[in-house]
């Protein structure tokens, strides 16, 4: 059979089988719930590449997806709970990576007295727990921490997972997390990661901890990271500084984060920590500081603001980059679901790349400016 023809089969597979899971006979405290966003948007880049362009933007206030989440009640405060989420670009229909659930795909039990774990594709700690304090998450705009060196926006999504989350109790909650190989070698190309979240009143804290070994297609392509950790143009510092042929051996997080809400105004700041080492004894440092605020004057417009600093140090290569990330940002919502956003990301760099979530690099040692219109819907 031909890839076209299984790729069609398998779509008409899927569409059956949501049908008959949305005309299946519905049971008391079960239930299935599609859902998804679409959001994109138009943007002026001064320098992709070197050169200006004006182009179309795809997940610009939000990643577009579309999902199914399933609950069955099986008695005893216990339940069954699965999603499958799909990930896709909004200007040309593709699935993110080629996948039909390139988000996640897992399946699991949960608890209100011991928590709950599921198994499966799955983000990673970091993103659960740090990723709403950082500016993009926080505002409105695609300053991402550099190249997402840290995952706390989950460009990278974790096979062979499993996760565990205990209850909350006053107001502390835990999770741990390990992808496995699937390599008769355990390290080749596998996770760890862990956290802690707080939340009291108007305040949220949240840490975590994450450790990479040997990720990579190359390595091993049934292992923990597999295709969206190499080849994605604004994810940067996966390869060494030497040759992009040479992988990562090591990538360890840890980061720290919070956020004050006052009034109509809330505070957010974050501080990550990201190693790098390369197959070649290579090396690379990284500390991203970012704070943020945003404030409703209006209930239905929002005014945010942000900036990230990043100072990098190479080892066994001699130099020491740099990165400034500014954004401001305007949202507009014409209902609960659906909302209209302006905003300006600008980012400077010494002795590196500059480049916004989505968009592709700068030119080396420059500048890149984003102007941009987006828009966002929820269903």
């Amino acid at each position: 059979m031909s890839k076209s023809r299984f790729a069609r089969t398998s779509r008409v597979a899927i569409c059956v089988a949501v049908g008959l899971i949305f005309h299946a006979p519905s049971y008391a405290q079960s239930s299935v719930t599609l859902y998804g966003i679409v959001s994109g948007g138009i943007g002026y880049v001064n320098n992709e590449g070197g050169k200006s362009v004006v182009t179309t933007l795809t997940g610009s206030l939000q990643n577009n997806r579309w999902g199914i989440q399933g609950i069955e009640d099986l008695g005893g405060g216990l339940q069954a709970i699965f999603a499958l989420d799909s990930a896709f670009n909004s200007m040309n229909g593709n699935a993110q990576f080629g996948l039909e659930f390139g988000r996640q795909a897992y399946v699991g039990l949960s608890g209100s007295q011991w928590g709950r774990v599921t198994l499966g594709r799955q983000f990673e700690v970091s993103f659960d727990y740090l990723a709403e304090y950082s500016m993009m998450v926080a505002g409105t705009g695609l300053g991402a921490h550099i190249g997402d060196n840290d995952n706390i926006l989950g460009s990278v999504h974790y096979n062979n997972s499993i996760k565990y989350r205990t209850p909350t109790v006053s107001g502390v909650q835990g999770e741990v997390m390990y992808a496995m190989s699937n390599d008769s070698s355990f390290a080749n190309n596998r996770l760890f990661s862990t956290g802690l979240s707080y939340e009291y009143g108007p305040l949220k804290l949240g840490a975590a901890y994450s450790n990479l070994d040997r990720p990579g297609t190359v390595i091993n392509a049934n292992g923990a990271a597999t295709v969206d950790y190499v080849g994605v143009p604004f994810v940067l510092f996966h390869t060494s500084p030497l040759s992009s042929k040479v992988g990562v051996r090591t990538q360890r997080v840890f980061g720290v984060g919070g956020k004050y809400k006052v009034g109509n105004v809330t505070l957010a700041a974050i501080v990550t920590d990201v190693r790098f080492t390369y197959l070649d004894n290579t090396s690379l440092h990284l500390t991203n500081y970012d704070a943020n605020v945003g404030w409703y004057a209006q209930p239905d417009l929002e005014l945010s603001a942000g900036y990230t600093y990043t100072a990098g140090k190479y080892g066994g290569y001699e130099r020491s980059p740099h990165w400034n990330i500014a954004q401001v940002g305007l949202d507009y919502f014409l209902s609960k679901r659906t909302d209209l956003a302006l905003f300006v990301d600008y980012g400077t760099t010494h002795d590196g790349q500059v480049v916004m979530y989505t968009i592709a690099p700068s030119s080396v040692g420059a500048n890149q400016l984003l102007l941009a219109a987006a828009y966002r819907l929820k269903f």
